[in-house]
């Protein structure tokens, strides 16, 4: 599965950047400070993971749950990426409904032992999505200074990957 979605992902990004090219369609074309790169580039490079991941993620038991979820996202990001104009306060709504169709679709992910304390489940639903939305804007704005948020991205979770394993949480491993 995993040569799959890789030689799947690569197909779609270069089909996505040429497009983008001719197109001149989702160029960044800022001159912000973090601007590392002297020509226009595509921004559109969540397109093909989200198609990657949706196409492919239905094999799993837990994909259907996880592309729902992540669609407002993705949608967010994407309208960003078209029009570069949707203010940061959209941005954040659209990854709170996300937050908050991850936690409908999975009841148990409700963070309400933080170790040191206990907290409501009101109050767990509440934080949970308060660091579903920290990591999605950590992980941009990682993007957004460097490009090289894919590299933390695989570390995560092949992390994720090596401790399921471990422990034996066959839903979280893919083969």
């Amino acid at each position: 599965m995993f040569v799959k979605s890789l030689l799947l992902s690569t197909i779609l990004h270069l089909l996505t950047i040429s497009f983008c090219q001719k197109t001149n369609c989702c160029l960044d074309i800022s001159s912000k400070p973090q601007k590392l790169h002297n020509q226009p580039i595509p921004r559109a490079g969540g397109l093909p993971i989200f198609l990657t991941f949706a196409l492919l993620g239905f094999k799993f038991p837990l994909g259907v749950k996880l592309i729902v979820s992540s669609f407002p996202v993705f949608i967010g990001g994407f309208l960003e990426d078209i029009t570069q104009k949707i203010s940061y306060k959209y941005r954040f709504l659209f990854i709170s409904i996300g937050g908050l169709l991850f936690l409908l679709l999975f009841k148990n992910s409700v963070v309400t032992n933080l170790g040191v304390v206990k907290i409501p489940y009101t109050l767990g639903v509440l934080f949970t999505i308060f660091a579903l939305v920290g990591i999605t804007n950590a992980f941009n704005i990682i993007d957004g200074i460097n490009g090289l948020s894919s590299g933390i991205a695989l570390t995560v979770f092949t992390t994720l990957w090596i401790l399921s394993f471990q422990n034996s949480l066959s839903e979280f491993i893919p083969v």
